[in-house]
Parts: C-alpha cells; sequence; structure tokens
C-alpha cells in the first residue's frame, strides 16, 4: 500500500503534513550519512556526498568514486615510497 494511503487511514490530514516532511528529512539524513563518510574515507571532502541527492550528478560522482585516483591512496602510496628511500 502506498505510504500516503496507510497515513490517510491511520492518521488525520493534519498528521500527514507533520510526519511526512520529517520522515523525509530523516530518510535524506540518514542516507547522506554513508555516502558522507565513504567520501572522507576516499580522500574527497564530504560534502562532495551531498551531490548524491542531484539527479544526474549522481551517476558522475559514483562514476567518479569508481574511476579516478582516490586522493587517500595518492598521499599513502607516496609516503610509502619517501620511507623506501
Amino acid at each position: 500500500m502506498h505510504l500516503l494511503n496507510i497515513l490517510a487511514v491511520v492518521g488525520s490530514p493534519e498528521l500527514i503534513t507533520i510526519f511526512l516532511p520529517l520522515f523525509v528529512l530523516t530518510v535524506l539524513v540518514v542516507s547522506a550519512i554513508p555516502y558522507w563518510l565513504i567520501a572522507q574515507k576516499a580522500g574527497y571532502p564530504g560534502p562532495v556526498s551531498l551531490l548524491m541527492f542531484v539527479p544526474i550528478a549522481n551517476i558522475v560522482v559514483i562514476w567518479m568514486f569508481a574511476l579516478a585516483d582516490w586522493p587517500v591512496l595518492a598521499s599513502t602510496q607516496a609516503a610509502s615510497i619517501q620511507n623506501r628511500s
């Protein structure tokens, strides 16, 4: 059953106008946290992860993470090369 139909059966329209924006905001925040952490672990700034909520840009960001050289790996490799010399 559709979420709005469930809310219409369960509660009043006032409840829907309060609950639905809170629900959407909660889902956005909860889904933004892993994207933010992935971006930081890859060496990119955390706010890059907010592009995951922009249509078309989210596809570009996923491909960027998949194909680009991660800054954190570049700095790790540079440090290991310096340690060898």
